[in-house]
């Protein structure tokens, strides 16, 4: 029997196929198709087209946290209690048994799903390091190799001491046959090099190398992955031309990007799906571009398409927040916060705590130190929410809670000085467009 306490609250109801791969509801976040569209490709052995949004280990982490499933709290699919497991969810472990009887299409199958649950250690663990003496012998078997790096990767965005160097996907890129994972390598290469060194000179070479890949598995890819590749190809390129603050460069590329996104083939409910998936990031970044660019307006238009197209998804709520927040909107970023915190993971203690920062704006402190304890609920760790609680604390006088609040700071700030923090994000800092650069024509 299904466990009856995923739909005794919201949260557990919305995000279930995290924990027992059933299917997910009508309008949820892509990154739930992702988890089905990867399973049925694994039971049907059939291609299905590929969702690009997965998160690291600490989403899970933060899934059991908000819905307090402490029983779902397992480092392995197979250590789930048996009586908590689903007929799907039992598939997935036999799968896992018999990993090295399957076919290698299966075996890459098995892990995107595994991935997709987040649990990258498991994928990791399954693949033998000695996948890599074989990337060239297959597409499969270059896809075989690319999971088991990916999965490092995203293991070290969450800790930086998780061993993953970015050479494992360079020589995917260099020595995979013709098709999408010689792309996926490629792109993913652009990106870490964009997103954790800024690293112009690598970031060029790399993307030029990302469309020799494409080109060169042209007759490998449907119109629907051409056209997805050749987006997202766009969508990163636009880093090129803004880490070298050039305007009109950027916004050609992006435009480029949304175009392809626009024009993805969508003959049924999965493509239909899975070219929403492609526009939703290319509207996050357009939406960047406007903010990065100075023209709140344009930025606020965009972020509402992407929150039509995603309604129940947190990030395009806290996207929207924060371009309120830009425009000086605090009550209309209050309840896109507040909408993010409802439908949160991710980012739940990032809602709570821009919740707080918008209500101290208000005027309404009480409210904002019911967000800081809120936002510090959900990250214990979380050492901007304890600061802001204690100034409002201060201000209200709330002797009780700055007794609890301060020891917990000066633990915070020790604890801050000796963790080693995870990878850091340059490109979310880049300097402003060139003063002497003309204004972005309007659209």
């Amino acid at each position: 029997m299904l466990d009856g306490r995923l739909s005794d609250s919201f949260t557990r109801w919305l995000f279930r196929p995290y924990l027992d791969l059933e299917p997910a509801v009508p309008q949820g976040p892509y990154h739930l198709a992702g988890i089905e569209l990867c399973f049925r490709s694994l039971v049907e052995d059939r291609d299905y087209p590929h969702i690009q949004a997965c998160f690291n280990p600490s989403f899970r982490k933060a899934l059991i946290r908000d819905t307090g499933l402490a029983d779902y709290d397992v480092a392995t699919p197979l250590a789930l209690p048996e009586a908590l497991q689903s007929e799907r969810w039992r598939v997935l472990c036999e799968s896992i048994r018999s990993f090295d009887a399957l076919p290698v299409r299966a075996q890459v199958r098995l892990a995107w799903t595994l991935s997709k649950l987040c649990f990258q250690s498991v994928a990791a663990e399954l693949i033998p390091a000695a996948c890599v003496e074989r990337i060239s012998a297959s597409n499969e078997h270059a896809g075989l190799a690319f999971v088991r790096a990916y999965s490092r990767y995203r293991m070290s965005v969450d800790d930086a001491r998780s061993p993953y160097a970015i050479e494992e996907l360079e020589r995917i890129a260099r020595e995979a046959p013709p098709g999408i994972h010689r792309i996926d390598a490629s792109y993913q290469v652009v990106v870490q090099n964009v997103k954790h060194a800024a690293n112009l000179p690598a970031v060029e070479h790399w993307q030029q190398r990302h469309r020799e890949a494409i080109e060169a598995s042209r007759a490998e890819l449907d119109e629907f992955t051409y056209g997805f590749v050749m987006s997202r190809y766009h969508r990163v390129g636009g880093f090129i031309p803004q880490l070298q603050r050039r305007t009109q460069e950027l916004v050609e590329e992006m435009e480029r990007a949304e175009q392809y996104a626009l024009a993805l083939p969508q003959p049924d409910d999965v493509h239909r799906t899975a070219a929403g998936e492609v526009l939703f990031p290319v509207l996050e970044s357009r939406t960047k571009e406007a903010l990065w660019l100075g023209d709140n307006e344009l930025a606020l238009a965009r972020v509402q398409r992407a929150v039509e197209l995603s309604p129940n998804d947190s990030r395009a709520w806290l996207q929207l927040g924060q371009v309120q927040i830009e425009r000086d909107e605090p009550e209309a970023a209050l309840a896109a916060y507040r909408r993010a915190a409802r439908l949160a993971p991710p980012g739940r203690e990032i809602a709570w705590f821009m919740a707080g920062q918008c209500l101290e704006v208000l005027d309404d402190l009480e409210s904002a130190c019911d967000a800081y304890l809120t936002a510090l609920q959900a990250d214990p760790l979380g050492i901007s929410a304890a600061e802001q609680l204690e100034a409002v604390a201060t201000q209200l006088d709330h002797v009780t809670i700055l007794r609890w609040v301060r020891p917990q700071l000066e633990q915070l700030r020790k604890l801050q000085a000796s963790v080693v923090h995870p990878h850091a994000w340059p490109y979310k800092d880049l300097p402003p467009p060139l003063a002497s650069v003309p204004p972005v024509p309007s659209e």
